[in-house]
């Protein structure tokens, strides 16, 4: 059960990170008709594995559920890692 918390909150931060990026877009201009679809198909897959993930627990499917809320969670935490690796070993970019 504390599984399947940390993936549930794990992909909820990843969804607001996405979420983020998509209304900055919108705001600066850069989501335009020509790869609104791409936005649009990201924003289904992105909902379908949260929604799908909460359903798939509630009906008693918890490894599913699992499963389809790490689609989303582990690349955030590879990103984040990445992130944190970039901060600490400082490197040098020439």
């Amino acid at each position: 059960m504390i599984l399947y918390k940390i993936l549930l909150f794990s992909s909820i931060a990843a969804a607001m990170v996405i979420l983020y990026f998509f209304l900055v877009g919108l705001t600066d201009g850069s989501i335009t008709a020509r790869n609104g679809m791409i936005w649009s198909i990201l924003l289904l897959a992105v909902a379908a594995s949260l929604v799908g993930g909460i359903v798939l627990k509630r009906h008693g499917f918890i490894t599913w559920s699992k499963l389809c809320l790490a689609v989303l969670a582990i690349p955030g935490w590879l990103y984040a890692f990445y992130l944190v690796l970039i901060v600490v070993t400082k490197p040098r970019w020439n």
